[in-house]
Protein backbone atom coordinates (compact mmCIF):
# COMPACT_ATOMS: atom_id res chain seq x y z
CA UNK A 1 0.00 0.00 0.00
CA UNK A 2 2.67 2.38 1.19
CA UNK A 3 4.70 1.66 -2.26
CA UNK A 4 1.58 2.38 -4.42
CA UNK A 5 0.78 5.42 -2.82
CA UNK A 6 4.20 7.26 -3.24
CA UNK A 7 3.85 5.66 -6.69
CA UNK A 8 1.09 8.06 -6.96
CA UNK A 9 2.55 10.83 -5.38
CA UNK A 10 5.35 10.81 -7.65
CA UNK A 11 3.67 10.29 -10.42
CA UNK A 12 1.18 13.72 -9.18
CA UNK A 13 4.54 15.19 -8.34
CA UNK A 14 5.41 15.25 -12.25
CA UNK A 15 2.41 16.21 -13.13
CA UNK A 16 2.63 19.38 -10.83
CA UNK A 17 6.09 20.23 -11.98
CA UNK A 18 4.51 19.90 -15.74
CA UNK A 19 1.54 22.40 -14.91
CA UNK A 20 4.19 24.69 -13.65
CA UNK A 21 6.38 24.57 -16.56
CA UNK A 22 3.83 25.31 -18.93
CA UNK A 23 2.41 28.16 -16.16
CA UNK A 24 -0.52 26.76 -16.02
CA UNK A 25 -2.32 27.53 -12.50
CA UNK A 26 -3.56 24.51 -10.19
CA UNK A 27 -6.65 24.91 -8.40
CA UNK A 28 -5.05 23.33 -5.36
CA UNK A 29 -1.52 25.60 -5.31
CA UNK A 30 -1.33 28.57 -3.17
CA UNK A 31 -3.79 31.67 -4.51
CA UNK A 32 -2.14 35.02 -5.25
CA UNK A 33 -4.29 36.79 -2.25
CA UNK A 34 -3.60 33.35 -0.01
CA UNK A 35 -1.77 33.87 3.51
CA UNK A 36 0.80 31.25 4.34
CA UNK A 37 -1.49 30.53 7.69
CA UNK A 38 -4.52 30.23 5.47
CA UNK A 39 -2.55 28.15 2.39
CA UNK A 40 -1.24 25.86 4.98
CA UNK A 41 -4.82 25.08 6.69
CA UNK A 42 -6.38 24.32 3.19
CA UNK A 43 -3.33 22.19 2.64
CA UNK A 44 -4.00 20.21 5.67
CA UNK A 45 -8.12 20.24 4.23
CA UNK A 46 -6.79 19.19 1.49
CA UNK A 47 -4.93 16.22 2.41
CA UNK A 48 -7.77 14.89 4.73
CA UNK A 49 -9.37 12.95 1.83
CA UNK A 50 -13.25 12.74 1.23
CA UNK A 51 -14.12 12.76 4.78
CA UNK A 52 -12.51 16.46 5.17
CA UNK A 53 -14.46 18.90 7.39
CA UNK A 54 -13.72 22.03 9.07
CA UNK A 55 -14.76 20.65 12.29
CA UNK A 56 -12.40 17.69 12.19
CA UNK A 57 -9.73 20.09 11.11
CA UNK A 58 -10.11 22.44 14.05
CA UNK A 59 -10.35 18.94 16.62
CA UNK A 60 -7.05 18.12 14.92
CA UNK A 61 -5.41 21.55 15.20
CA UNK A 62 -6.82 21.64 19.05
CA UNK A 63 -5.18 18.29 19.89
CA UNK A 64 -1.88 19.07 18.44
CA UNK A 65 -2.04 22.37 20.09
CA UNK A 66 -2.85 20.86 23.39
CA UNK A 67 0.14 18.12 23.35
CA UNK A 68 2.46 20.99 22.03
CA UNK A 69 1.47 23.15 24.91
CA UNK A 70 1.68 19.84 27.49
CA UNK A 71 5.42 19.68 26.71
CA UNK A 72 6.05 23.32 27.03
CA UNK A 73 6.98 24.65 30.29
CA UNK A 74 4.55 26.18 31.95
CA UNK A 75 6.22 30.07 31.99
CA UNK A 76 6.32 32.92 29.24
CA UNK A 77 4.00 32.85 26.58
CA UNK A 78 2.73 29.65 24.81
CA UNK A 79 3.26 30.23 20.80
CA UNK A 80 0.02 28.81 18.76
CA UNK A 81 1.95 26.02 16.81
CA UNK A 82 -1.18 25.90 14.17
CA UNK A 83 -2.90 28.09 11.56
CA UNK A 84 -5.69 28.89 14.06
CA UNK A 85 -7.91 27.62 17.17
CA UNK A 86 -11.11 29.39 15.69
CA UNK A 87 -13.51 28.04 13.80
CA UNK A 88 -14.98 30.96 12.86
CA UNK A 89 -11.08 31.68 10.88
CA UNK A 90 -11.34 28.40 9.21
CA UNK A 91 -14.90 29.18 7.69
CA UNK A 92 -13.32 32.54 6.49
CA UNK A 93 -10.77 31.07 5.16
CA UNK A 94 -12.51 28.24 3.36
CA UNK A 95 -15.88 30.83 1.89
CA UNK A 96 -12.94 33.03 0.58
CA UNK A 97 -10.32 30.78 -0.92
CA UNK A 98 -12.96 27.96 -2.07
CA UNK A 99 -11.56 25.02 -0.45
CA UNK A 100 -14.11 22.80 -1.29
CA UNK A 101 -14.05 23.68 -4.73
CA UNK A 102 -9.93 23.08 -4.25
CA UNK A 103 -10.22 20.15 -2.50
CA UNK A 104 -12.63 18.64 -5.25
CA UNK A 105 -10.45 19.67 -7.65
CA UNK A 106 -7.52 17.79 -6.26
CA UNK A 107 -9.82 14.67 -5.39
CA UNK A 108 -10.33 14.27 -9.40
CA UNK A 109 -6.47 14.95 -9.78
CA UNK A 110 -5.85 12.27 -7.70
CA UNK A 111 -7.89 10.16 -9.12
CA UNK A 112 -6.88 10.60 -12.75
CA UNK A 113 -3.54 9.55 -12.08
CA UNK A 114 -4.31 7.06 -10.17
CA UNK A 115 -6.12 5.55 -13.47
CA UNK A 116 -2.94 6.12 -15.19
CA UNK A 117 -0.75 4.18 -12.70
CA UNK A 118 -3.09 1.47 -12.49
CA UNK A 119 -3.25 1.45 -16.72
CA UNK A 120 0.61 1.55 -16.65
CA UNK A 121 0.44 -1.28 -14.42
CA UNK A 122 -1.95 -3.10 -16.28
CA UNK A 123 -0.31 -2.55 -19.83
CA UNK A 124 2.85 -4.15 -17.85
CA UNK A 125 1.34 -7.49 -16.89
CA UNK A 126 -0.52 -7.77 -20.25
CA UNK A 127 2.66 -7.76 -21.61
CA UNK A 128 4.51 -10.14 -18.84
CA UNK A 129 1.40 -12.50 -19.72
CA UNK A 130 1.84 -12.25 -23.72
CA UNK A 131 5.79 -13.14 -23.31
CA UNK A 132 5.04 -16.40 -20.79
CA UNK A 133 2.34 -17.49 -23.26
CA UNK A 134 4.87 -17.17 -26.08
CA UNK A 135 7.32 -19.27 -24.58
CA UNK A 136 5.00 -21.90 -23.36
CA UNK A 137 3.55 -21.67 -26.98
CA UNK A 138 7.19 -22.68 -27.97
CA UNK A 139 8.09 -25.07 -25.38
CA UNK A 140 4.56 -26.87 -26.31
CA UNK A 141 5.23 -26.83 -30.06
CA UNK A 142 8.67 -28.88 -29.76
CA UNK A 143 6.57 -31.54 -27.37
CA UNK A 144 4.56 -31.95 -30.42
CA UNK A 145 7.09 -32.11 -32.93
CA UNK A 146 9.09 -34.34 -31.14
CA UNK A 147 5.99 -37.01 -30.04
CA UNK A 148 5.08 -36.75 -33.98
CA UNK A 149 8.83 -37.51 -35.05
CA UNK A 150 8.27 -40.60 -32.18
CA UNK A 151 4.99 -41.79 -34.04
CA UNK A 152 6.41 -41.59 -37.63
CA UNK A 153 9.86 -43.31 -36.74
CA UNK A 154 7.79 -45.64 -35.16
CA UNK A 155 5.83 -45.91 -38.16
CA UNK A 156 8.37 -46.63 -40.12
CA UNK A 157 9.81 -49.43 -38.41
CA UNK A 158 6.53 -51.35 -37.90
CA UNK A 159 5.27 -53.87 -40.39
CA UNK A 160 1.69 -53.55 -41.52
CA UNK A 161 0.37 -56.57 -39.57
CA UNK A 162 2.50 -55.18 -36.63
CA UNK A 163 0.24 -51.78 -36.35
CA UNK A 164 -2.90 -52.21 -34.14
CA UNK A 165 -6.00 -50.37 -35.17
CA UNK A 166 -5.96 -48.21 -31.91
CA UNK A 167 -2.46 -47.54 -30.81
CA UNK A 168 -0.63 -45.51 -34.01
CA UNK A 169 -3.81 -42.91 -33.85
CA UNK A 170 -3.73 -42.11 -30.37
CA UNK A 171 0.52 -40.83 -30.87
CA UNK A 172 -1.53 -38.49 -33.96
CA UNK A 173 -4.70 -37.45 -31.62
CA UNK A 174 -2.07 -36.47 -28.63
CA UNK A 175 0.20 -34.81 -30.93
CA UNK A 176 -2.15 -32.58 -32.66
CA UNK A 177 -3.92 -31.74 -29.71
CA UNK A 178 -0.77 -30.36 -28.63
CA UNK A 179 0.17 -28.69 -31.70
CA UNK A 180 -2.91 -27.02 -31.28
CA UNK A 181 -2.65 -25.72 -27.94
CA UNK A 182 0.90 -24.51 -29.05
CA UNK A 183 -1.34 -22.63 -31.13
CA UNK A 184 -3.67 -21.11 -29.71
CA UNK A 185 -0.87 -19.86 -27.01
CA UNK A 186 1.19 -18.57 -29.91
CA UNK A 187 -1.60 -16.63 -31.38
CA UNK A 188 -2.51 -15.05 -27.38
CA UNK A 189 1.14 -14.12 -27.12
CA UNK A 190 1.19 -12.74 -30.58
CA UNK A 191 -2.33 -10.63 -29.89
CA UNK A 192 -3.80 -12.55 -33.19
CA UNK A 193 -7.55 -12.91 -32.11
CA UNK A 194 -7.51 -9.04 -31.77
CA UNK A 195 -6.02 -7.96 -34.77
CA UNK A 196 -8.38 -10.81 -36.73
CA UNK A 197 -11.32 -8.42 -34.88
CA UNK A 198 -10.22 -5.64 -35.97
CA UNK A 199 -9.22 -6.31 -39.46
CA UNK A 200 -13.02 -7.76 -39.90
CA UNK A 201 -14.32 -4.74 -37.92
CA UNK A 202 -12.21 -2.73 -40.70
CA UNK A 203 -13.53 -4.47 -43.59
CA UNK A 204 -16.90 -3.84 -42.48
CA UNK A 205 -16.86 -0.39 -42.72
Amino acid sequence: MSQDRSILEQAAERDVLSNMQCDTPLPWQRARDETAKAYAAFCHYRDMGPVRSLRLLLARYEEEHCQQTANEPPTGNRRVVVPTLRFRTLADWSRRNEWQRRAGAYDAHLALVARRVAEVAYMEDLESFKKRQKELSQATYAVAVALLDKARVRLEALDVEEIGPGRLPSYFRAAASIAESATNAEAVALGVHELIELLDAQSET
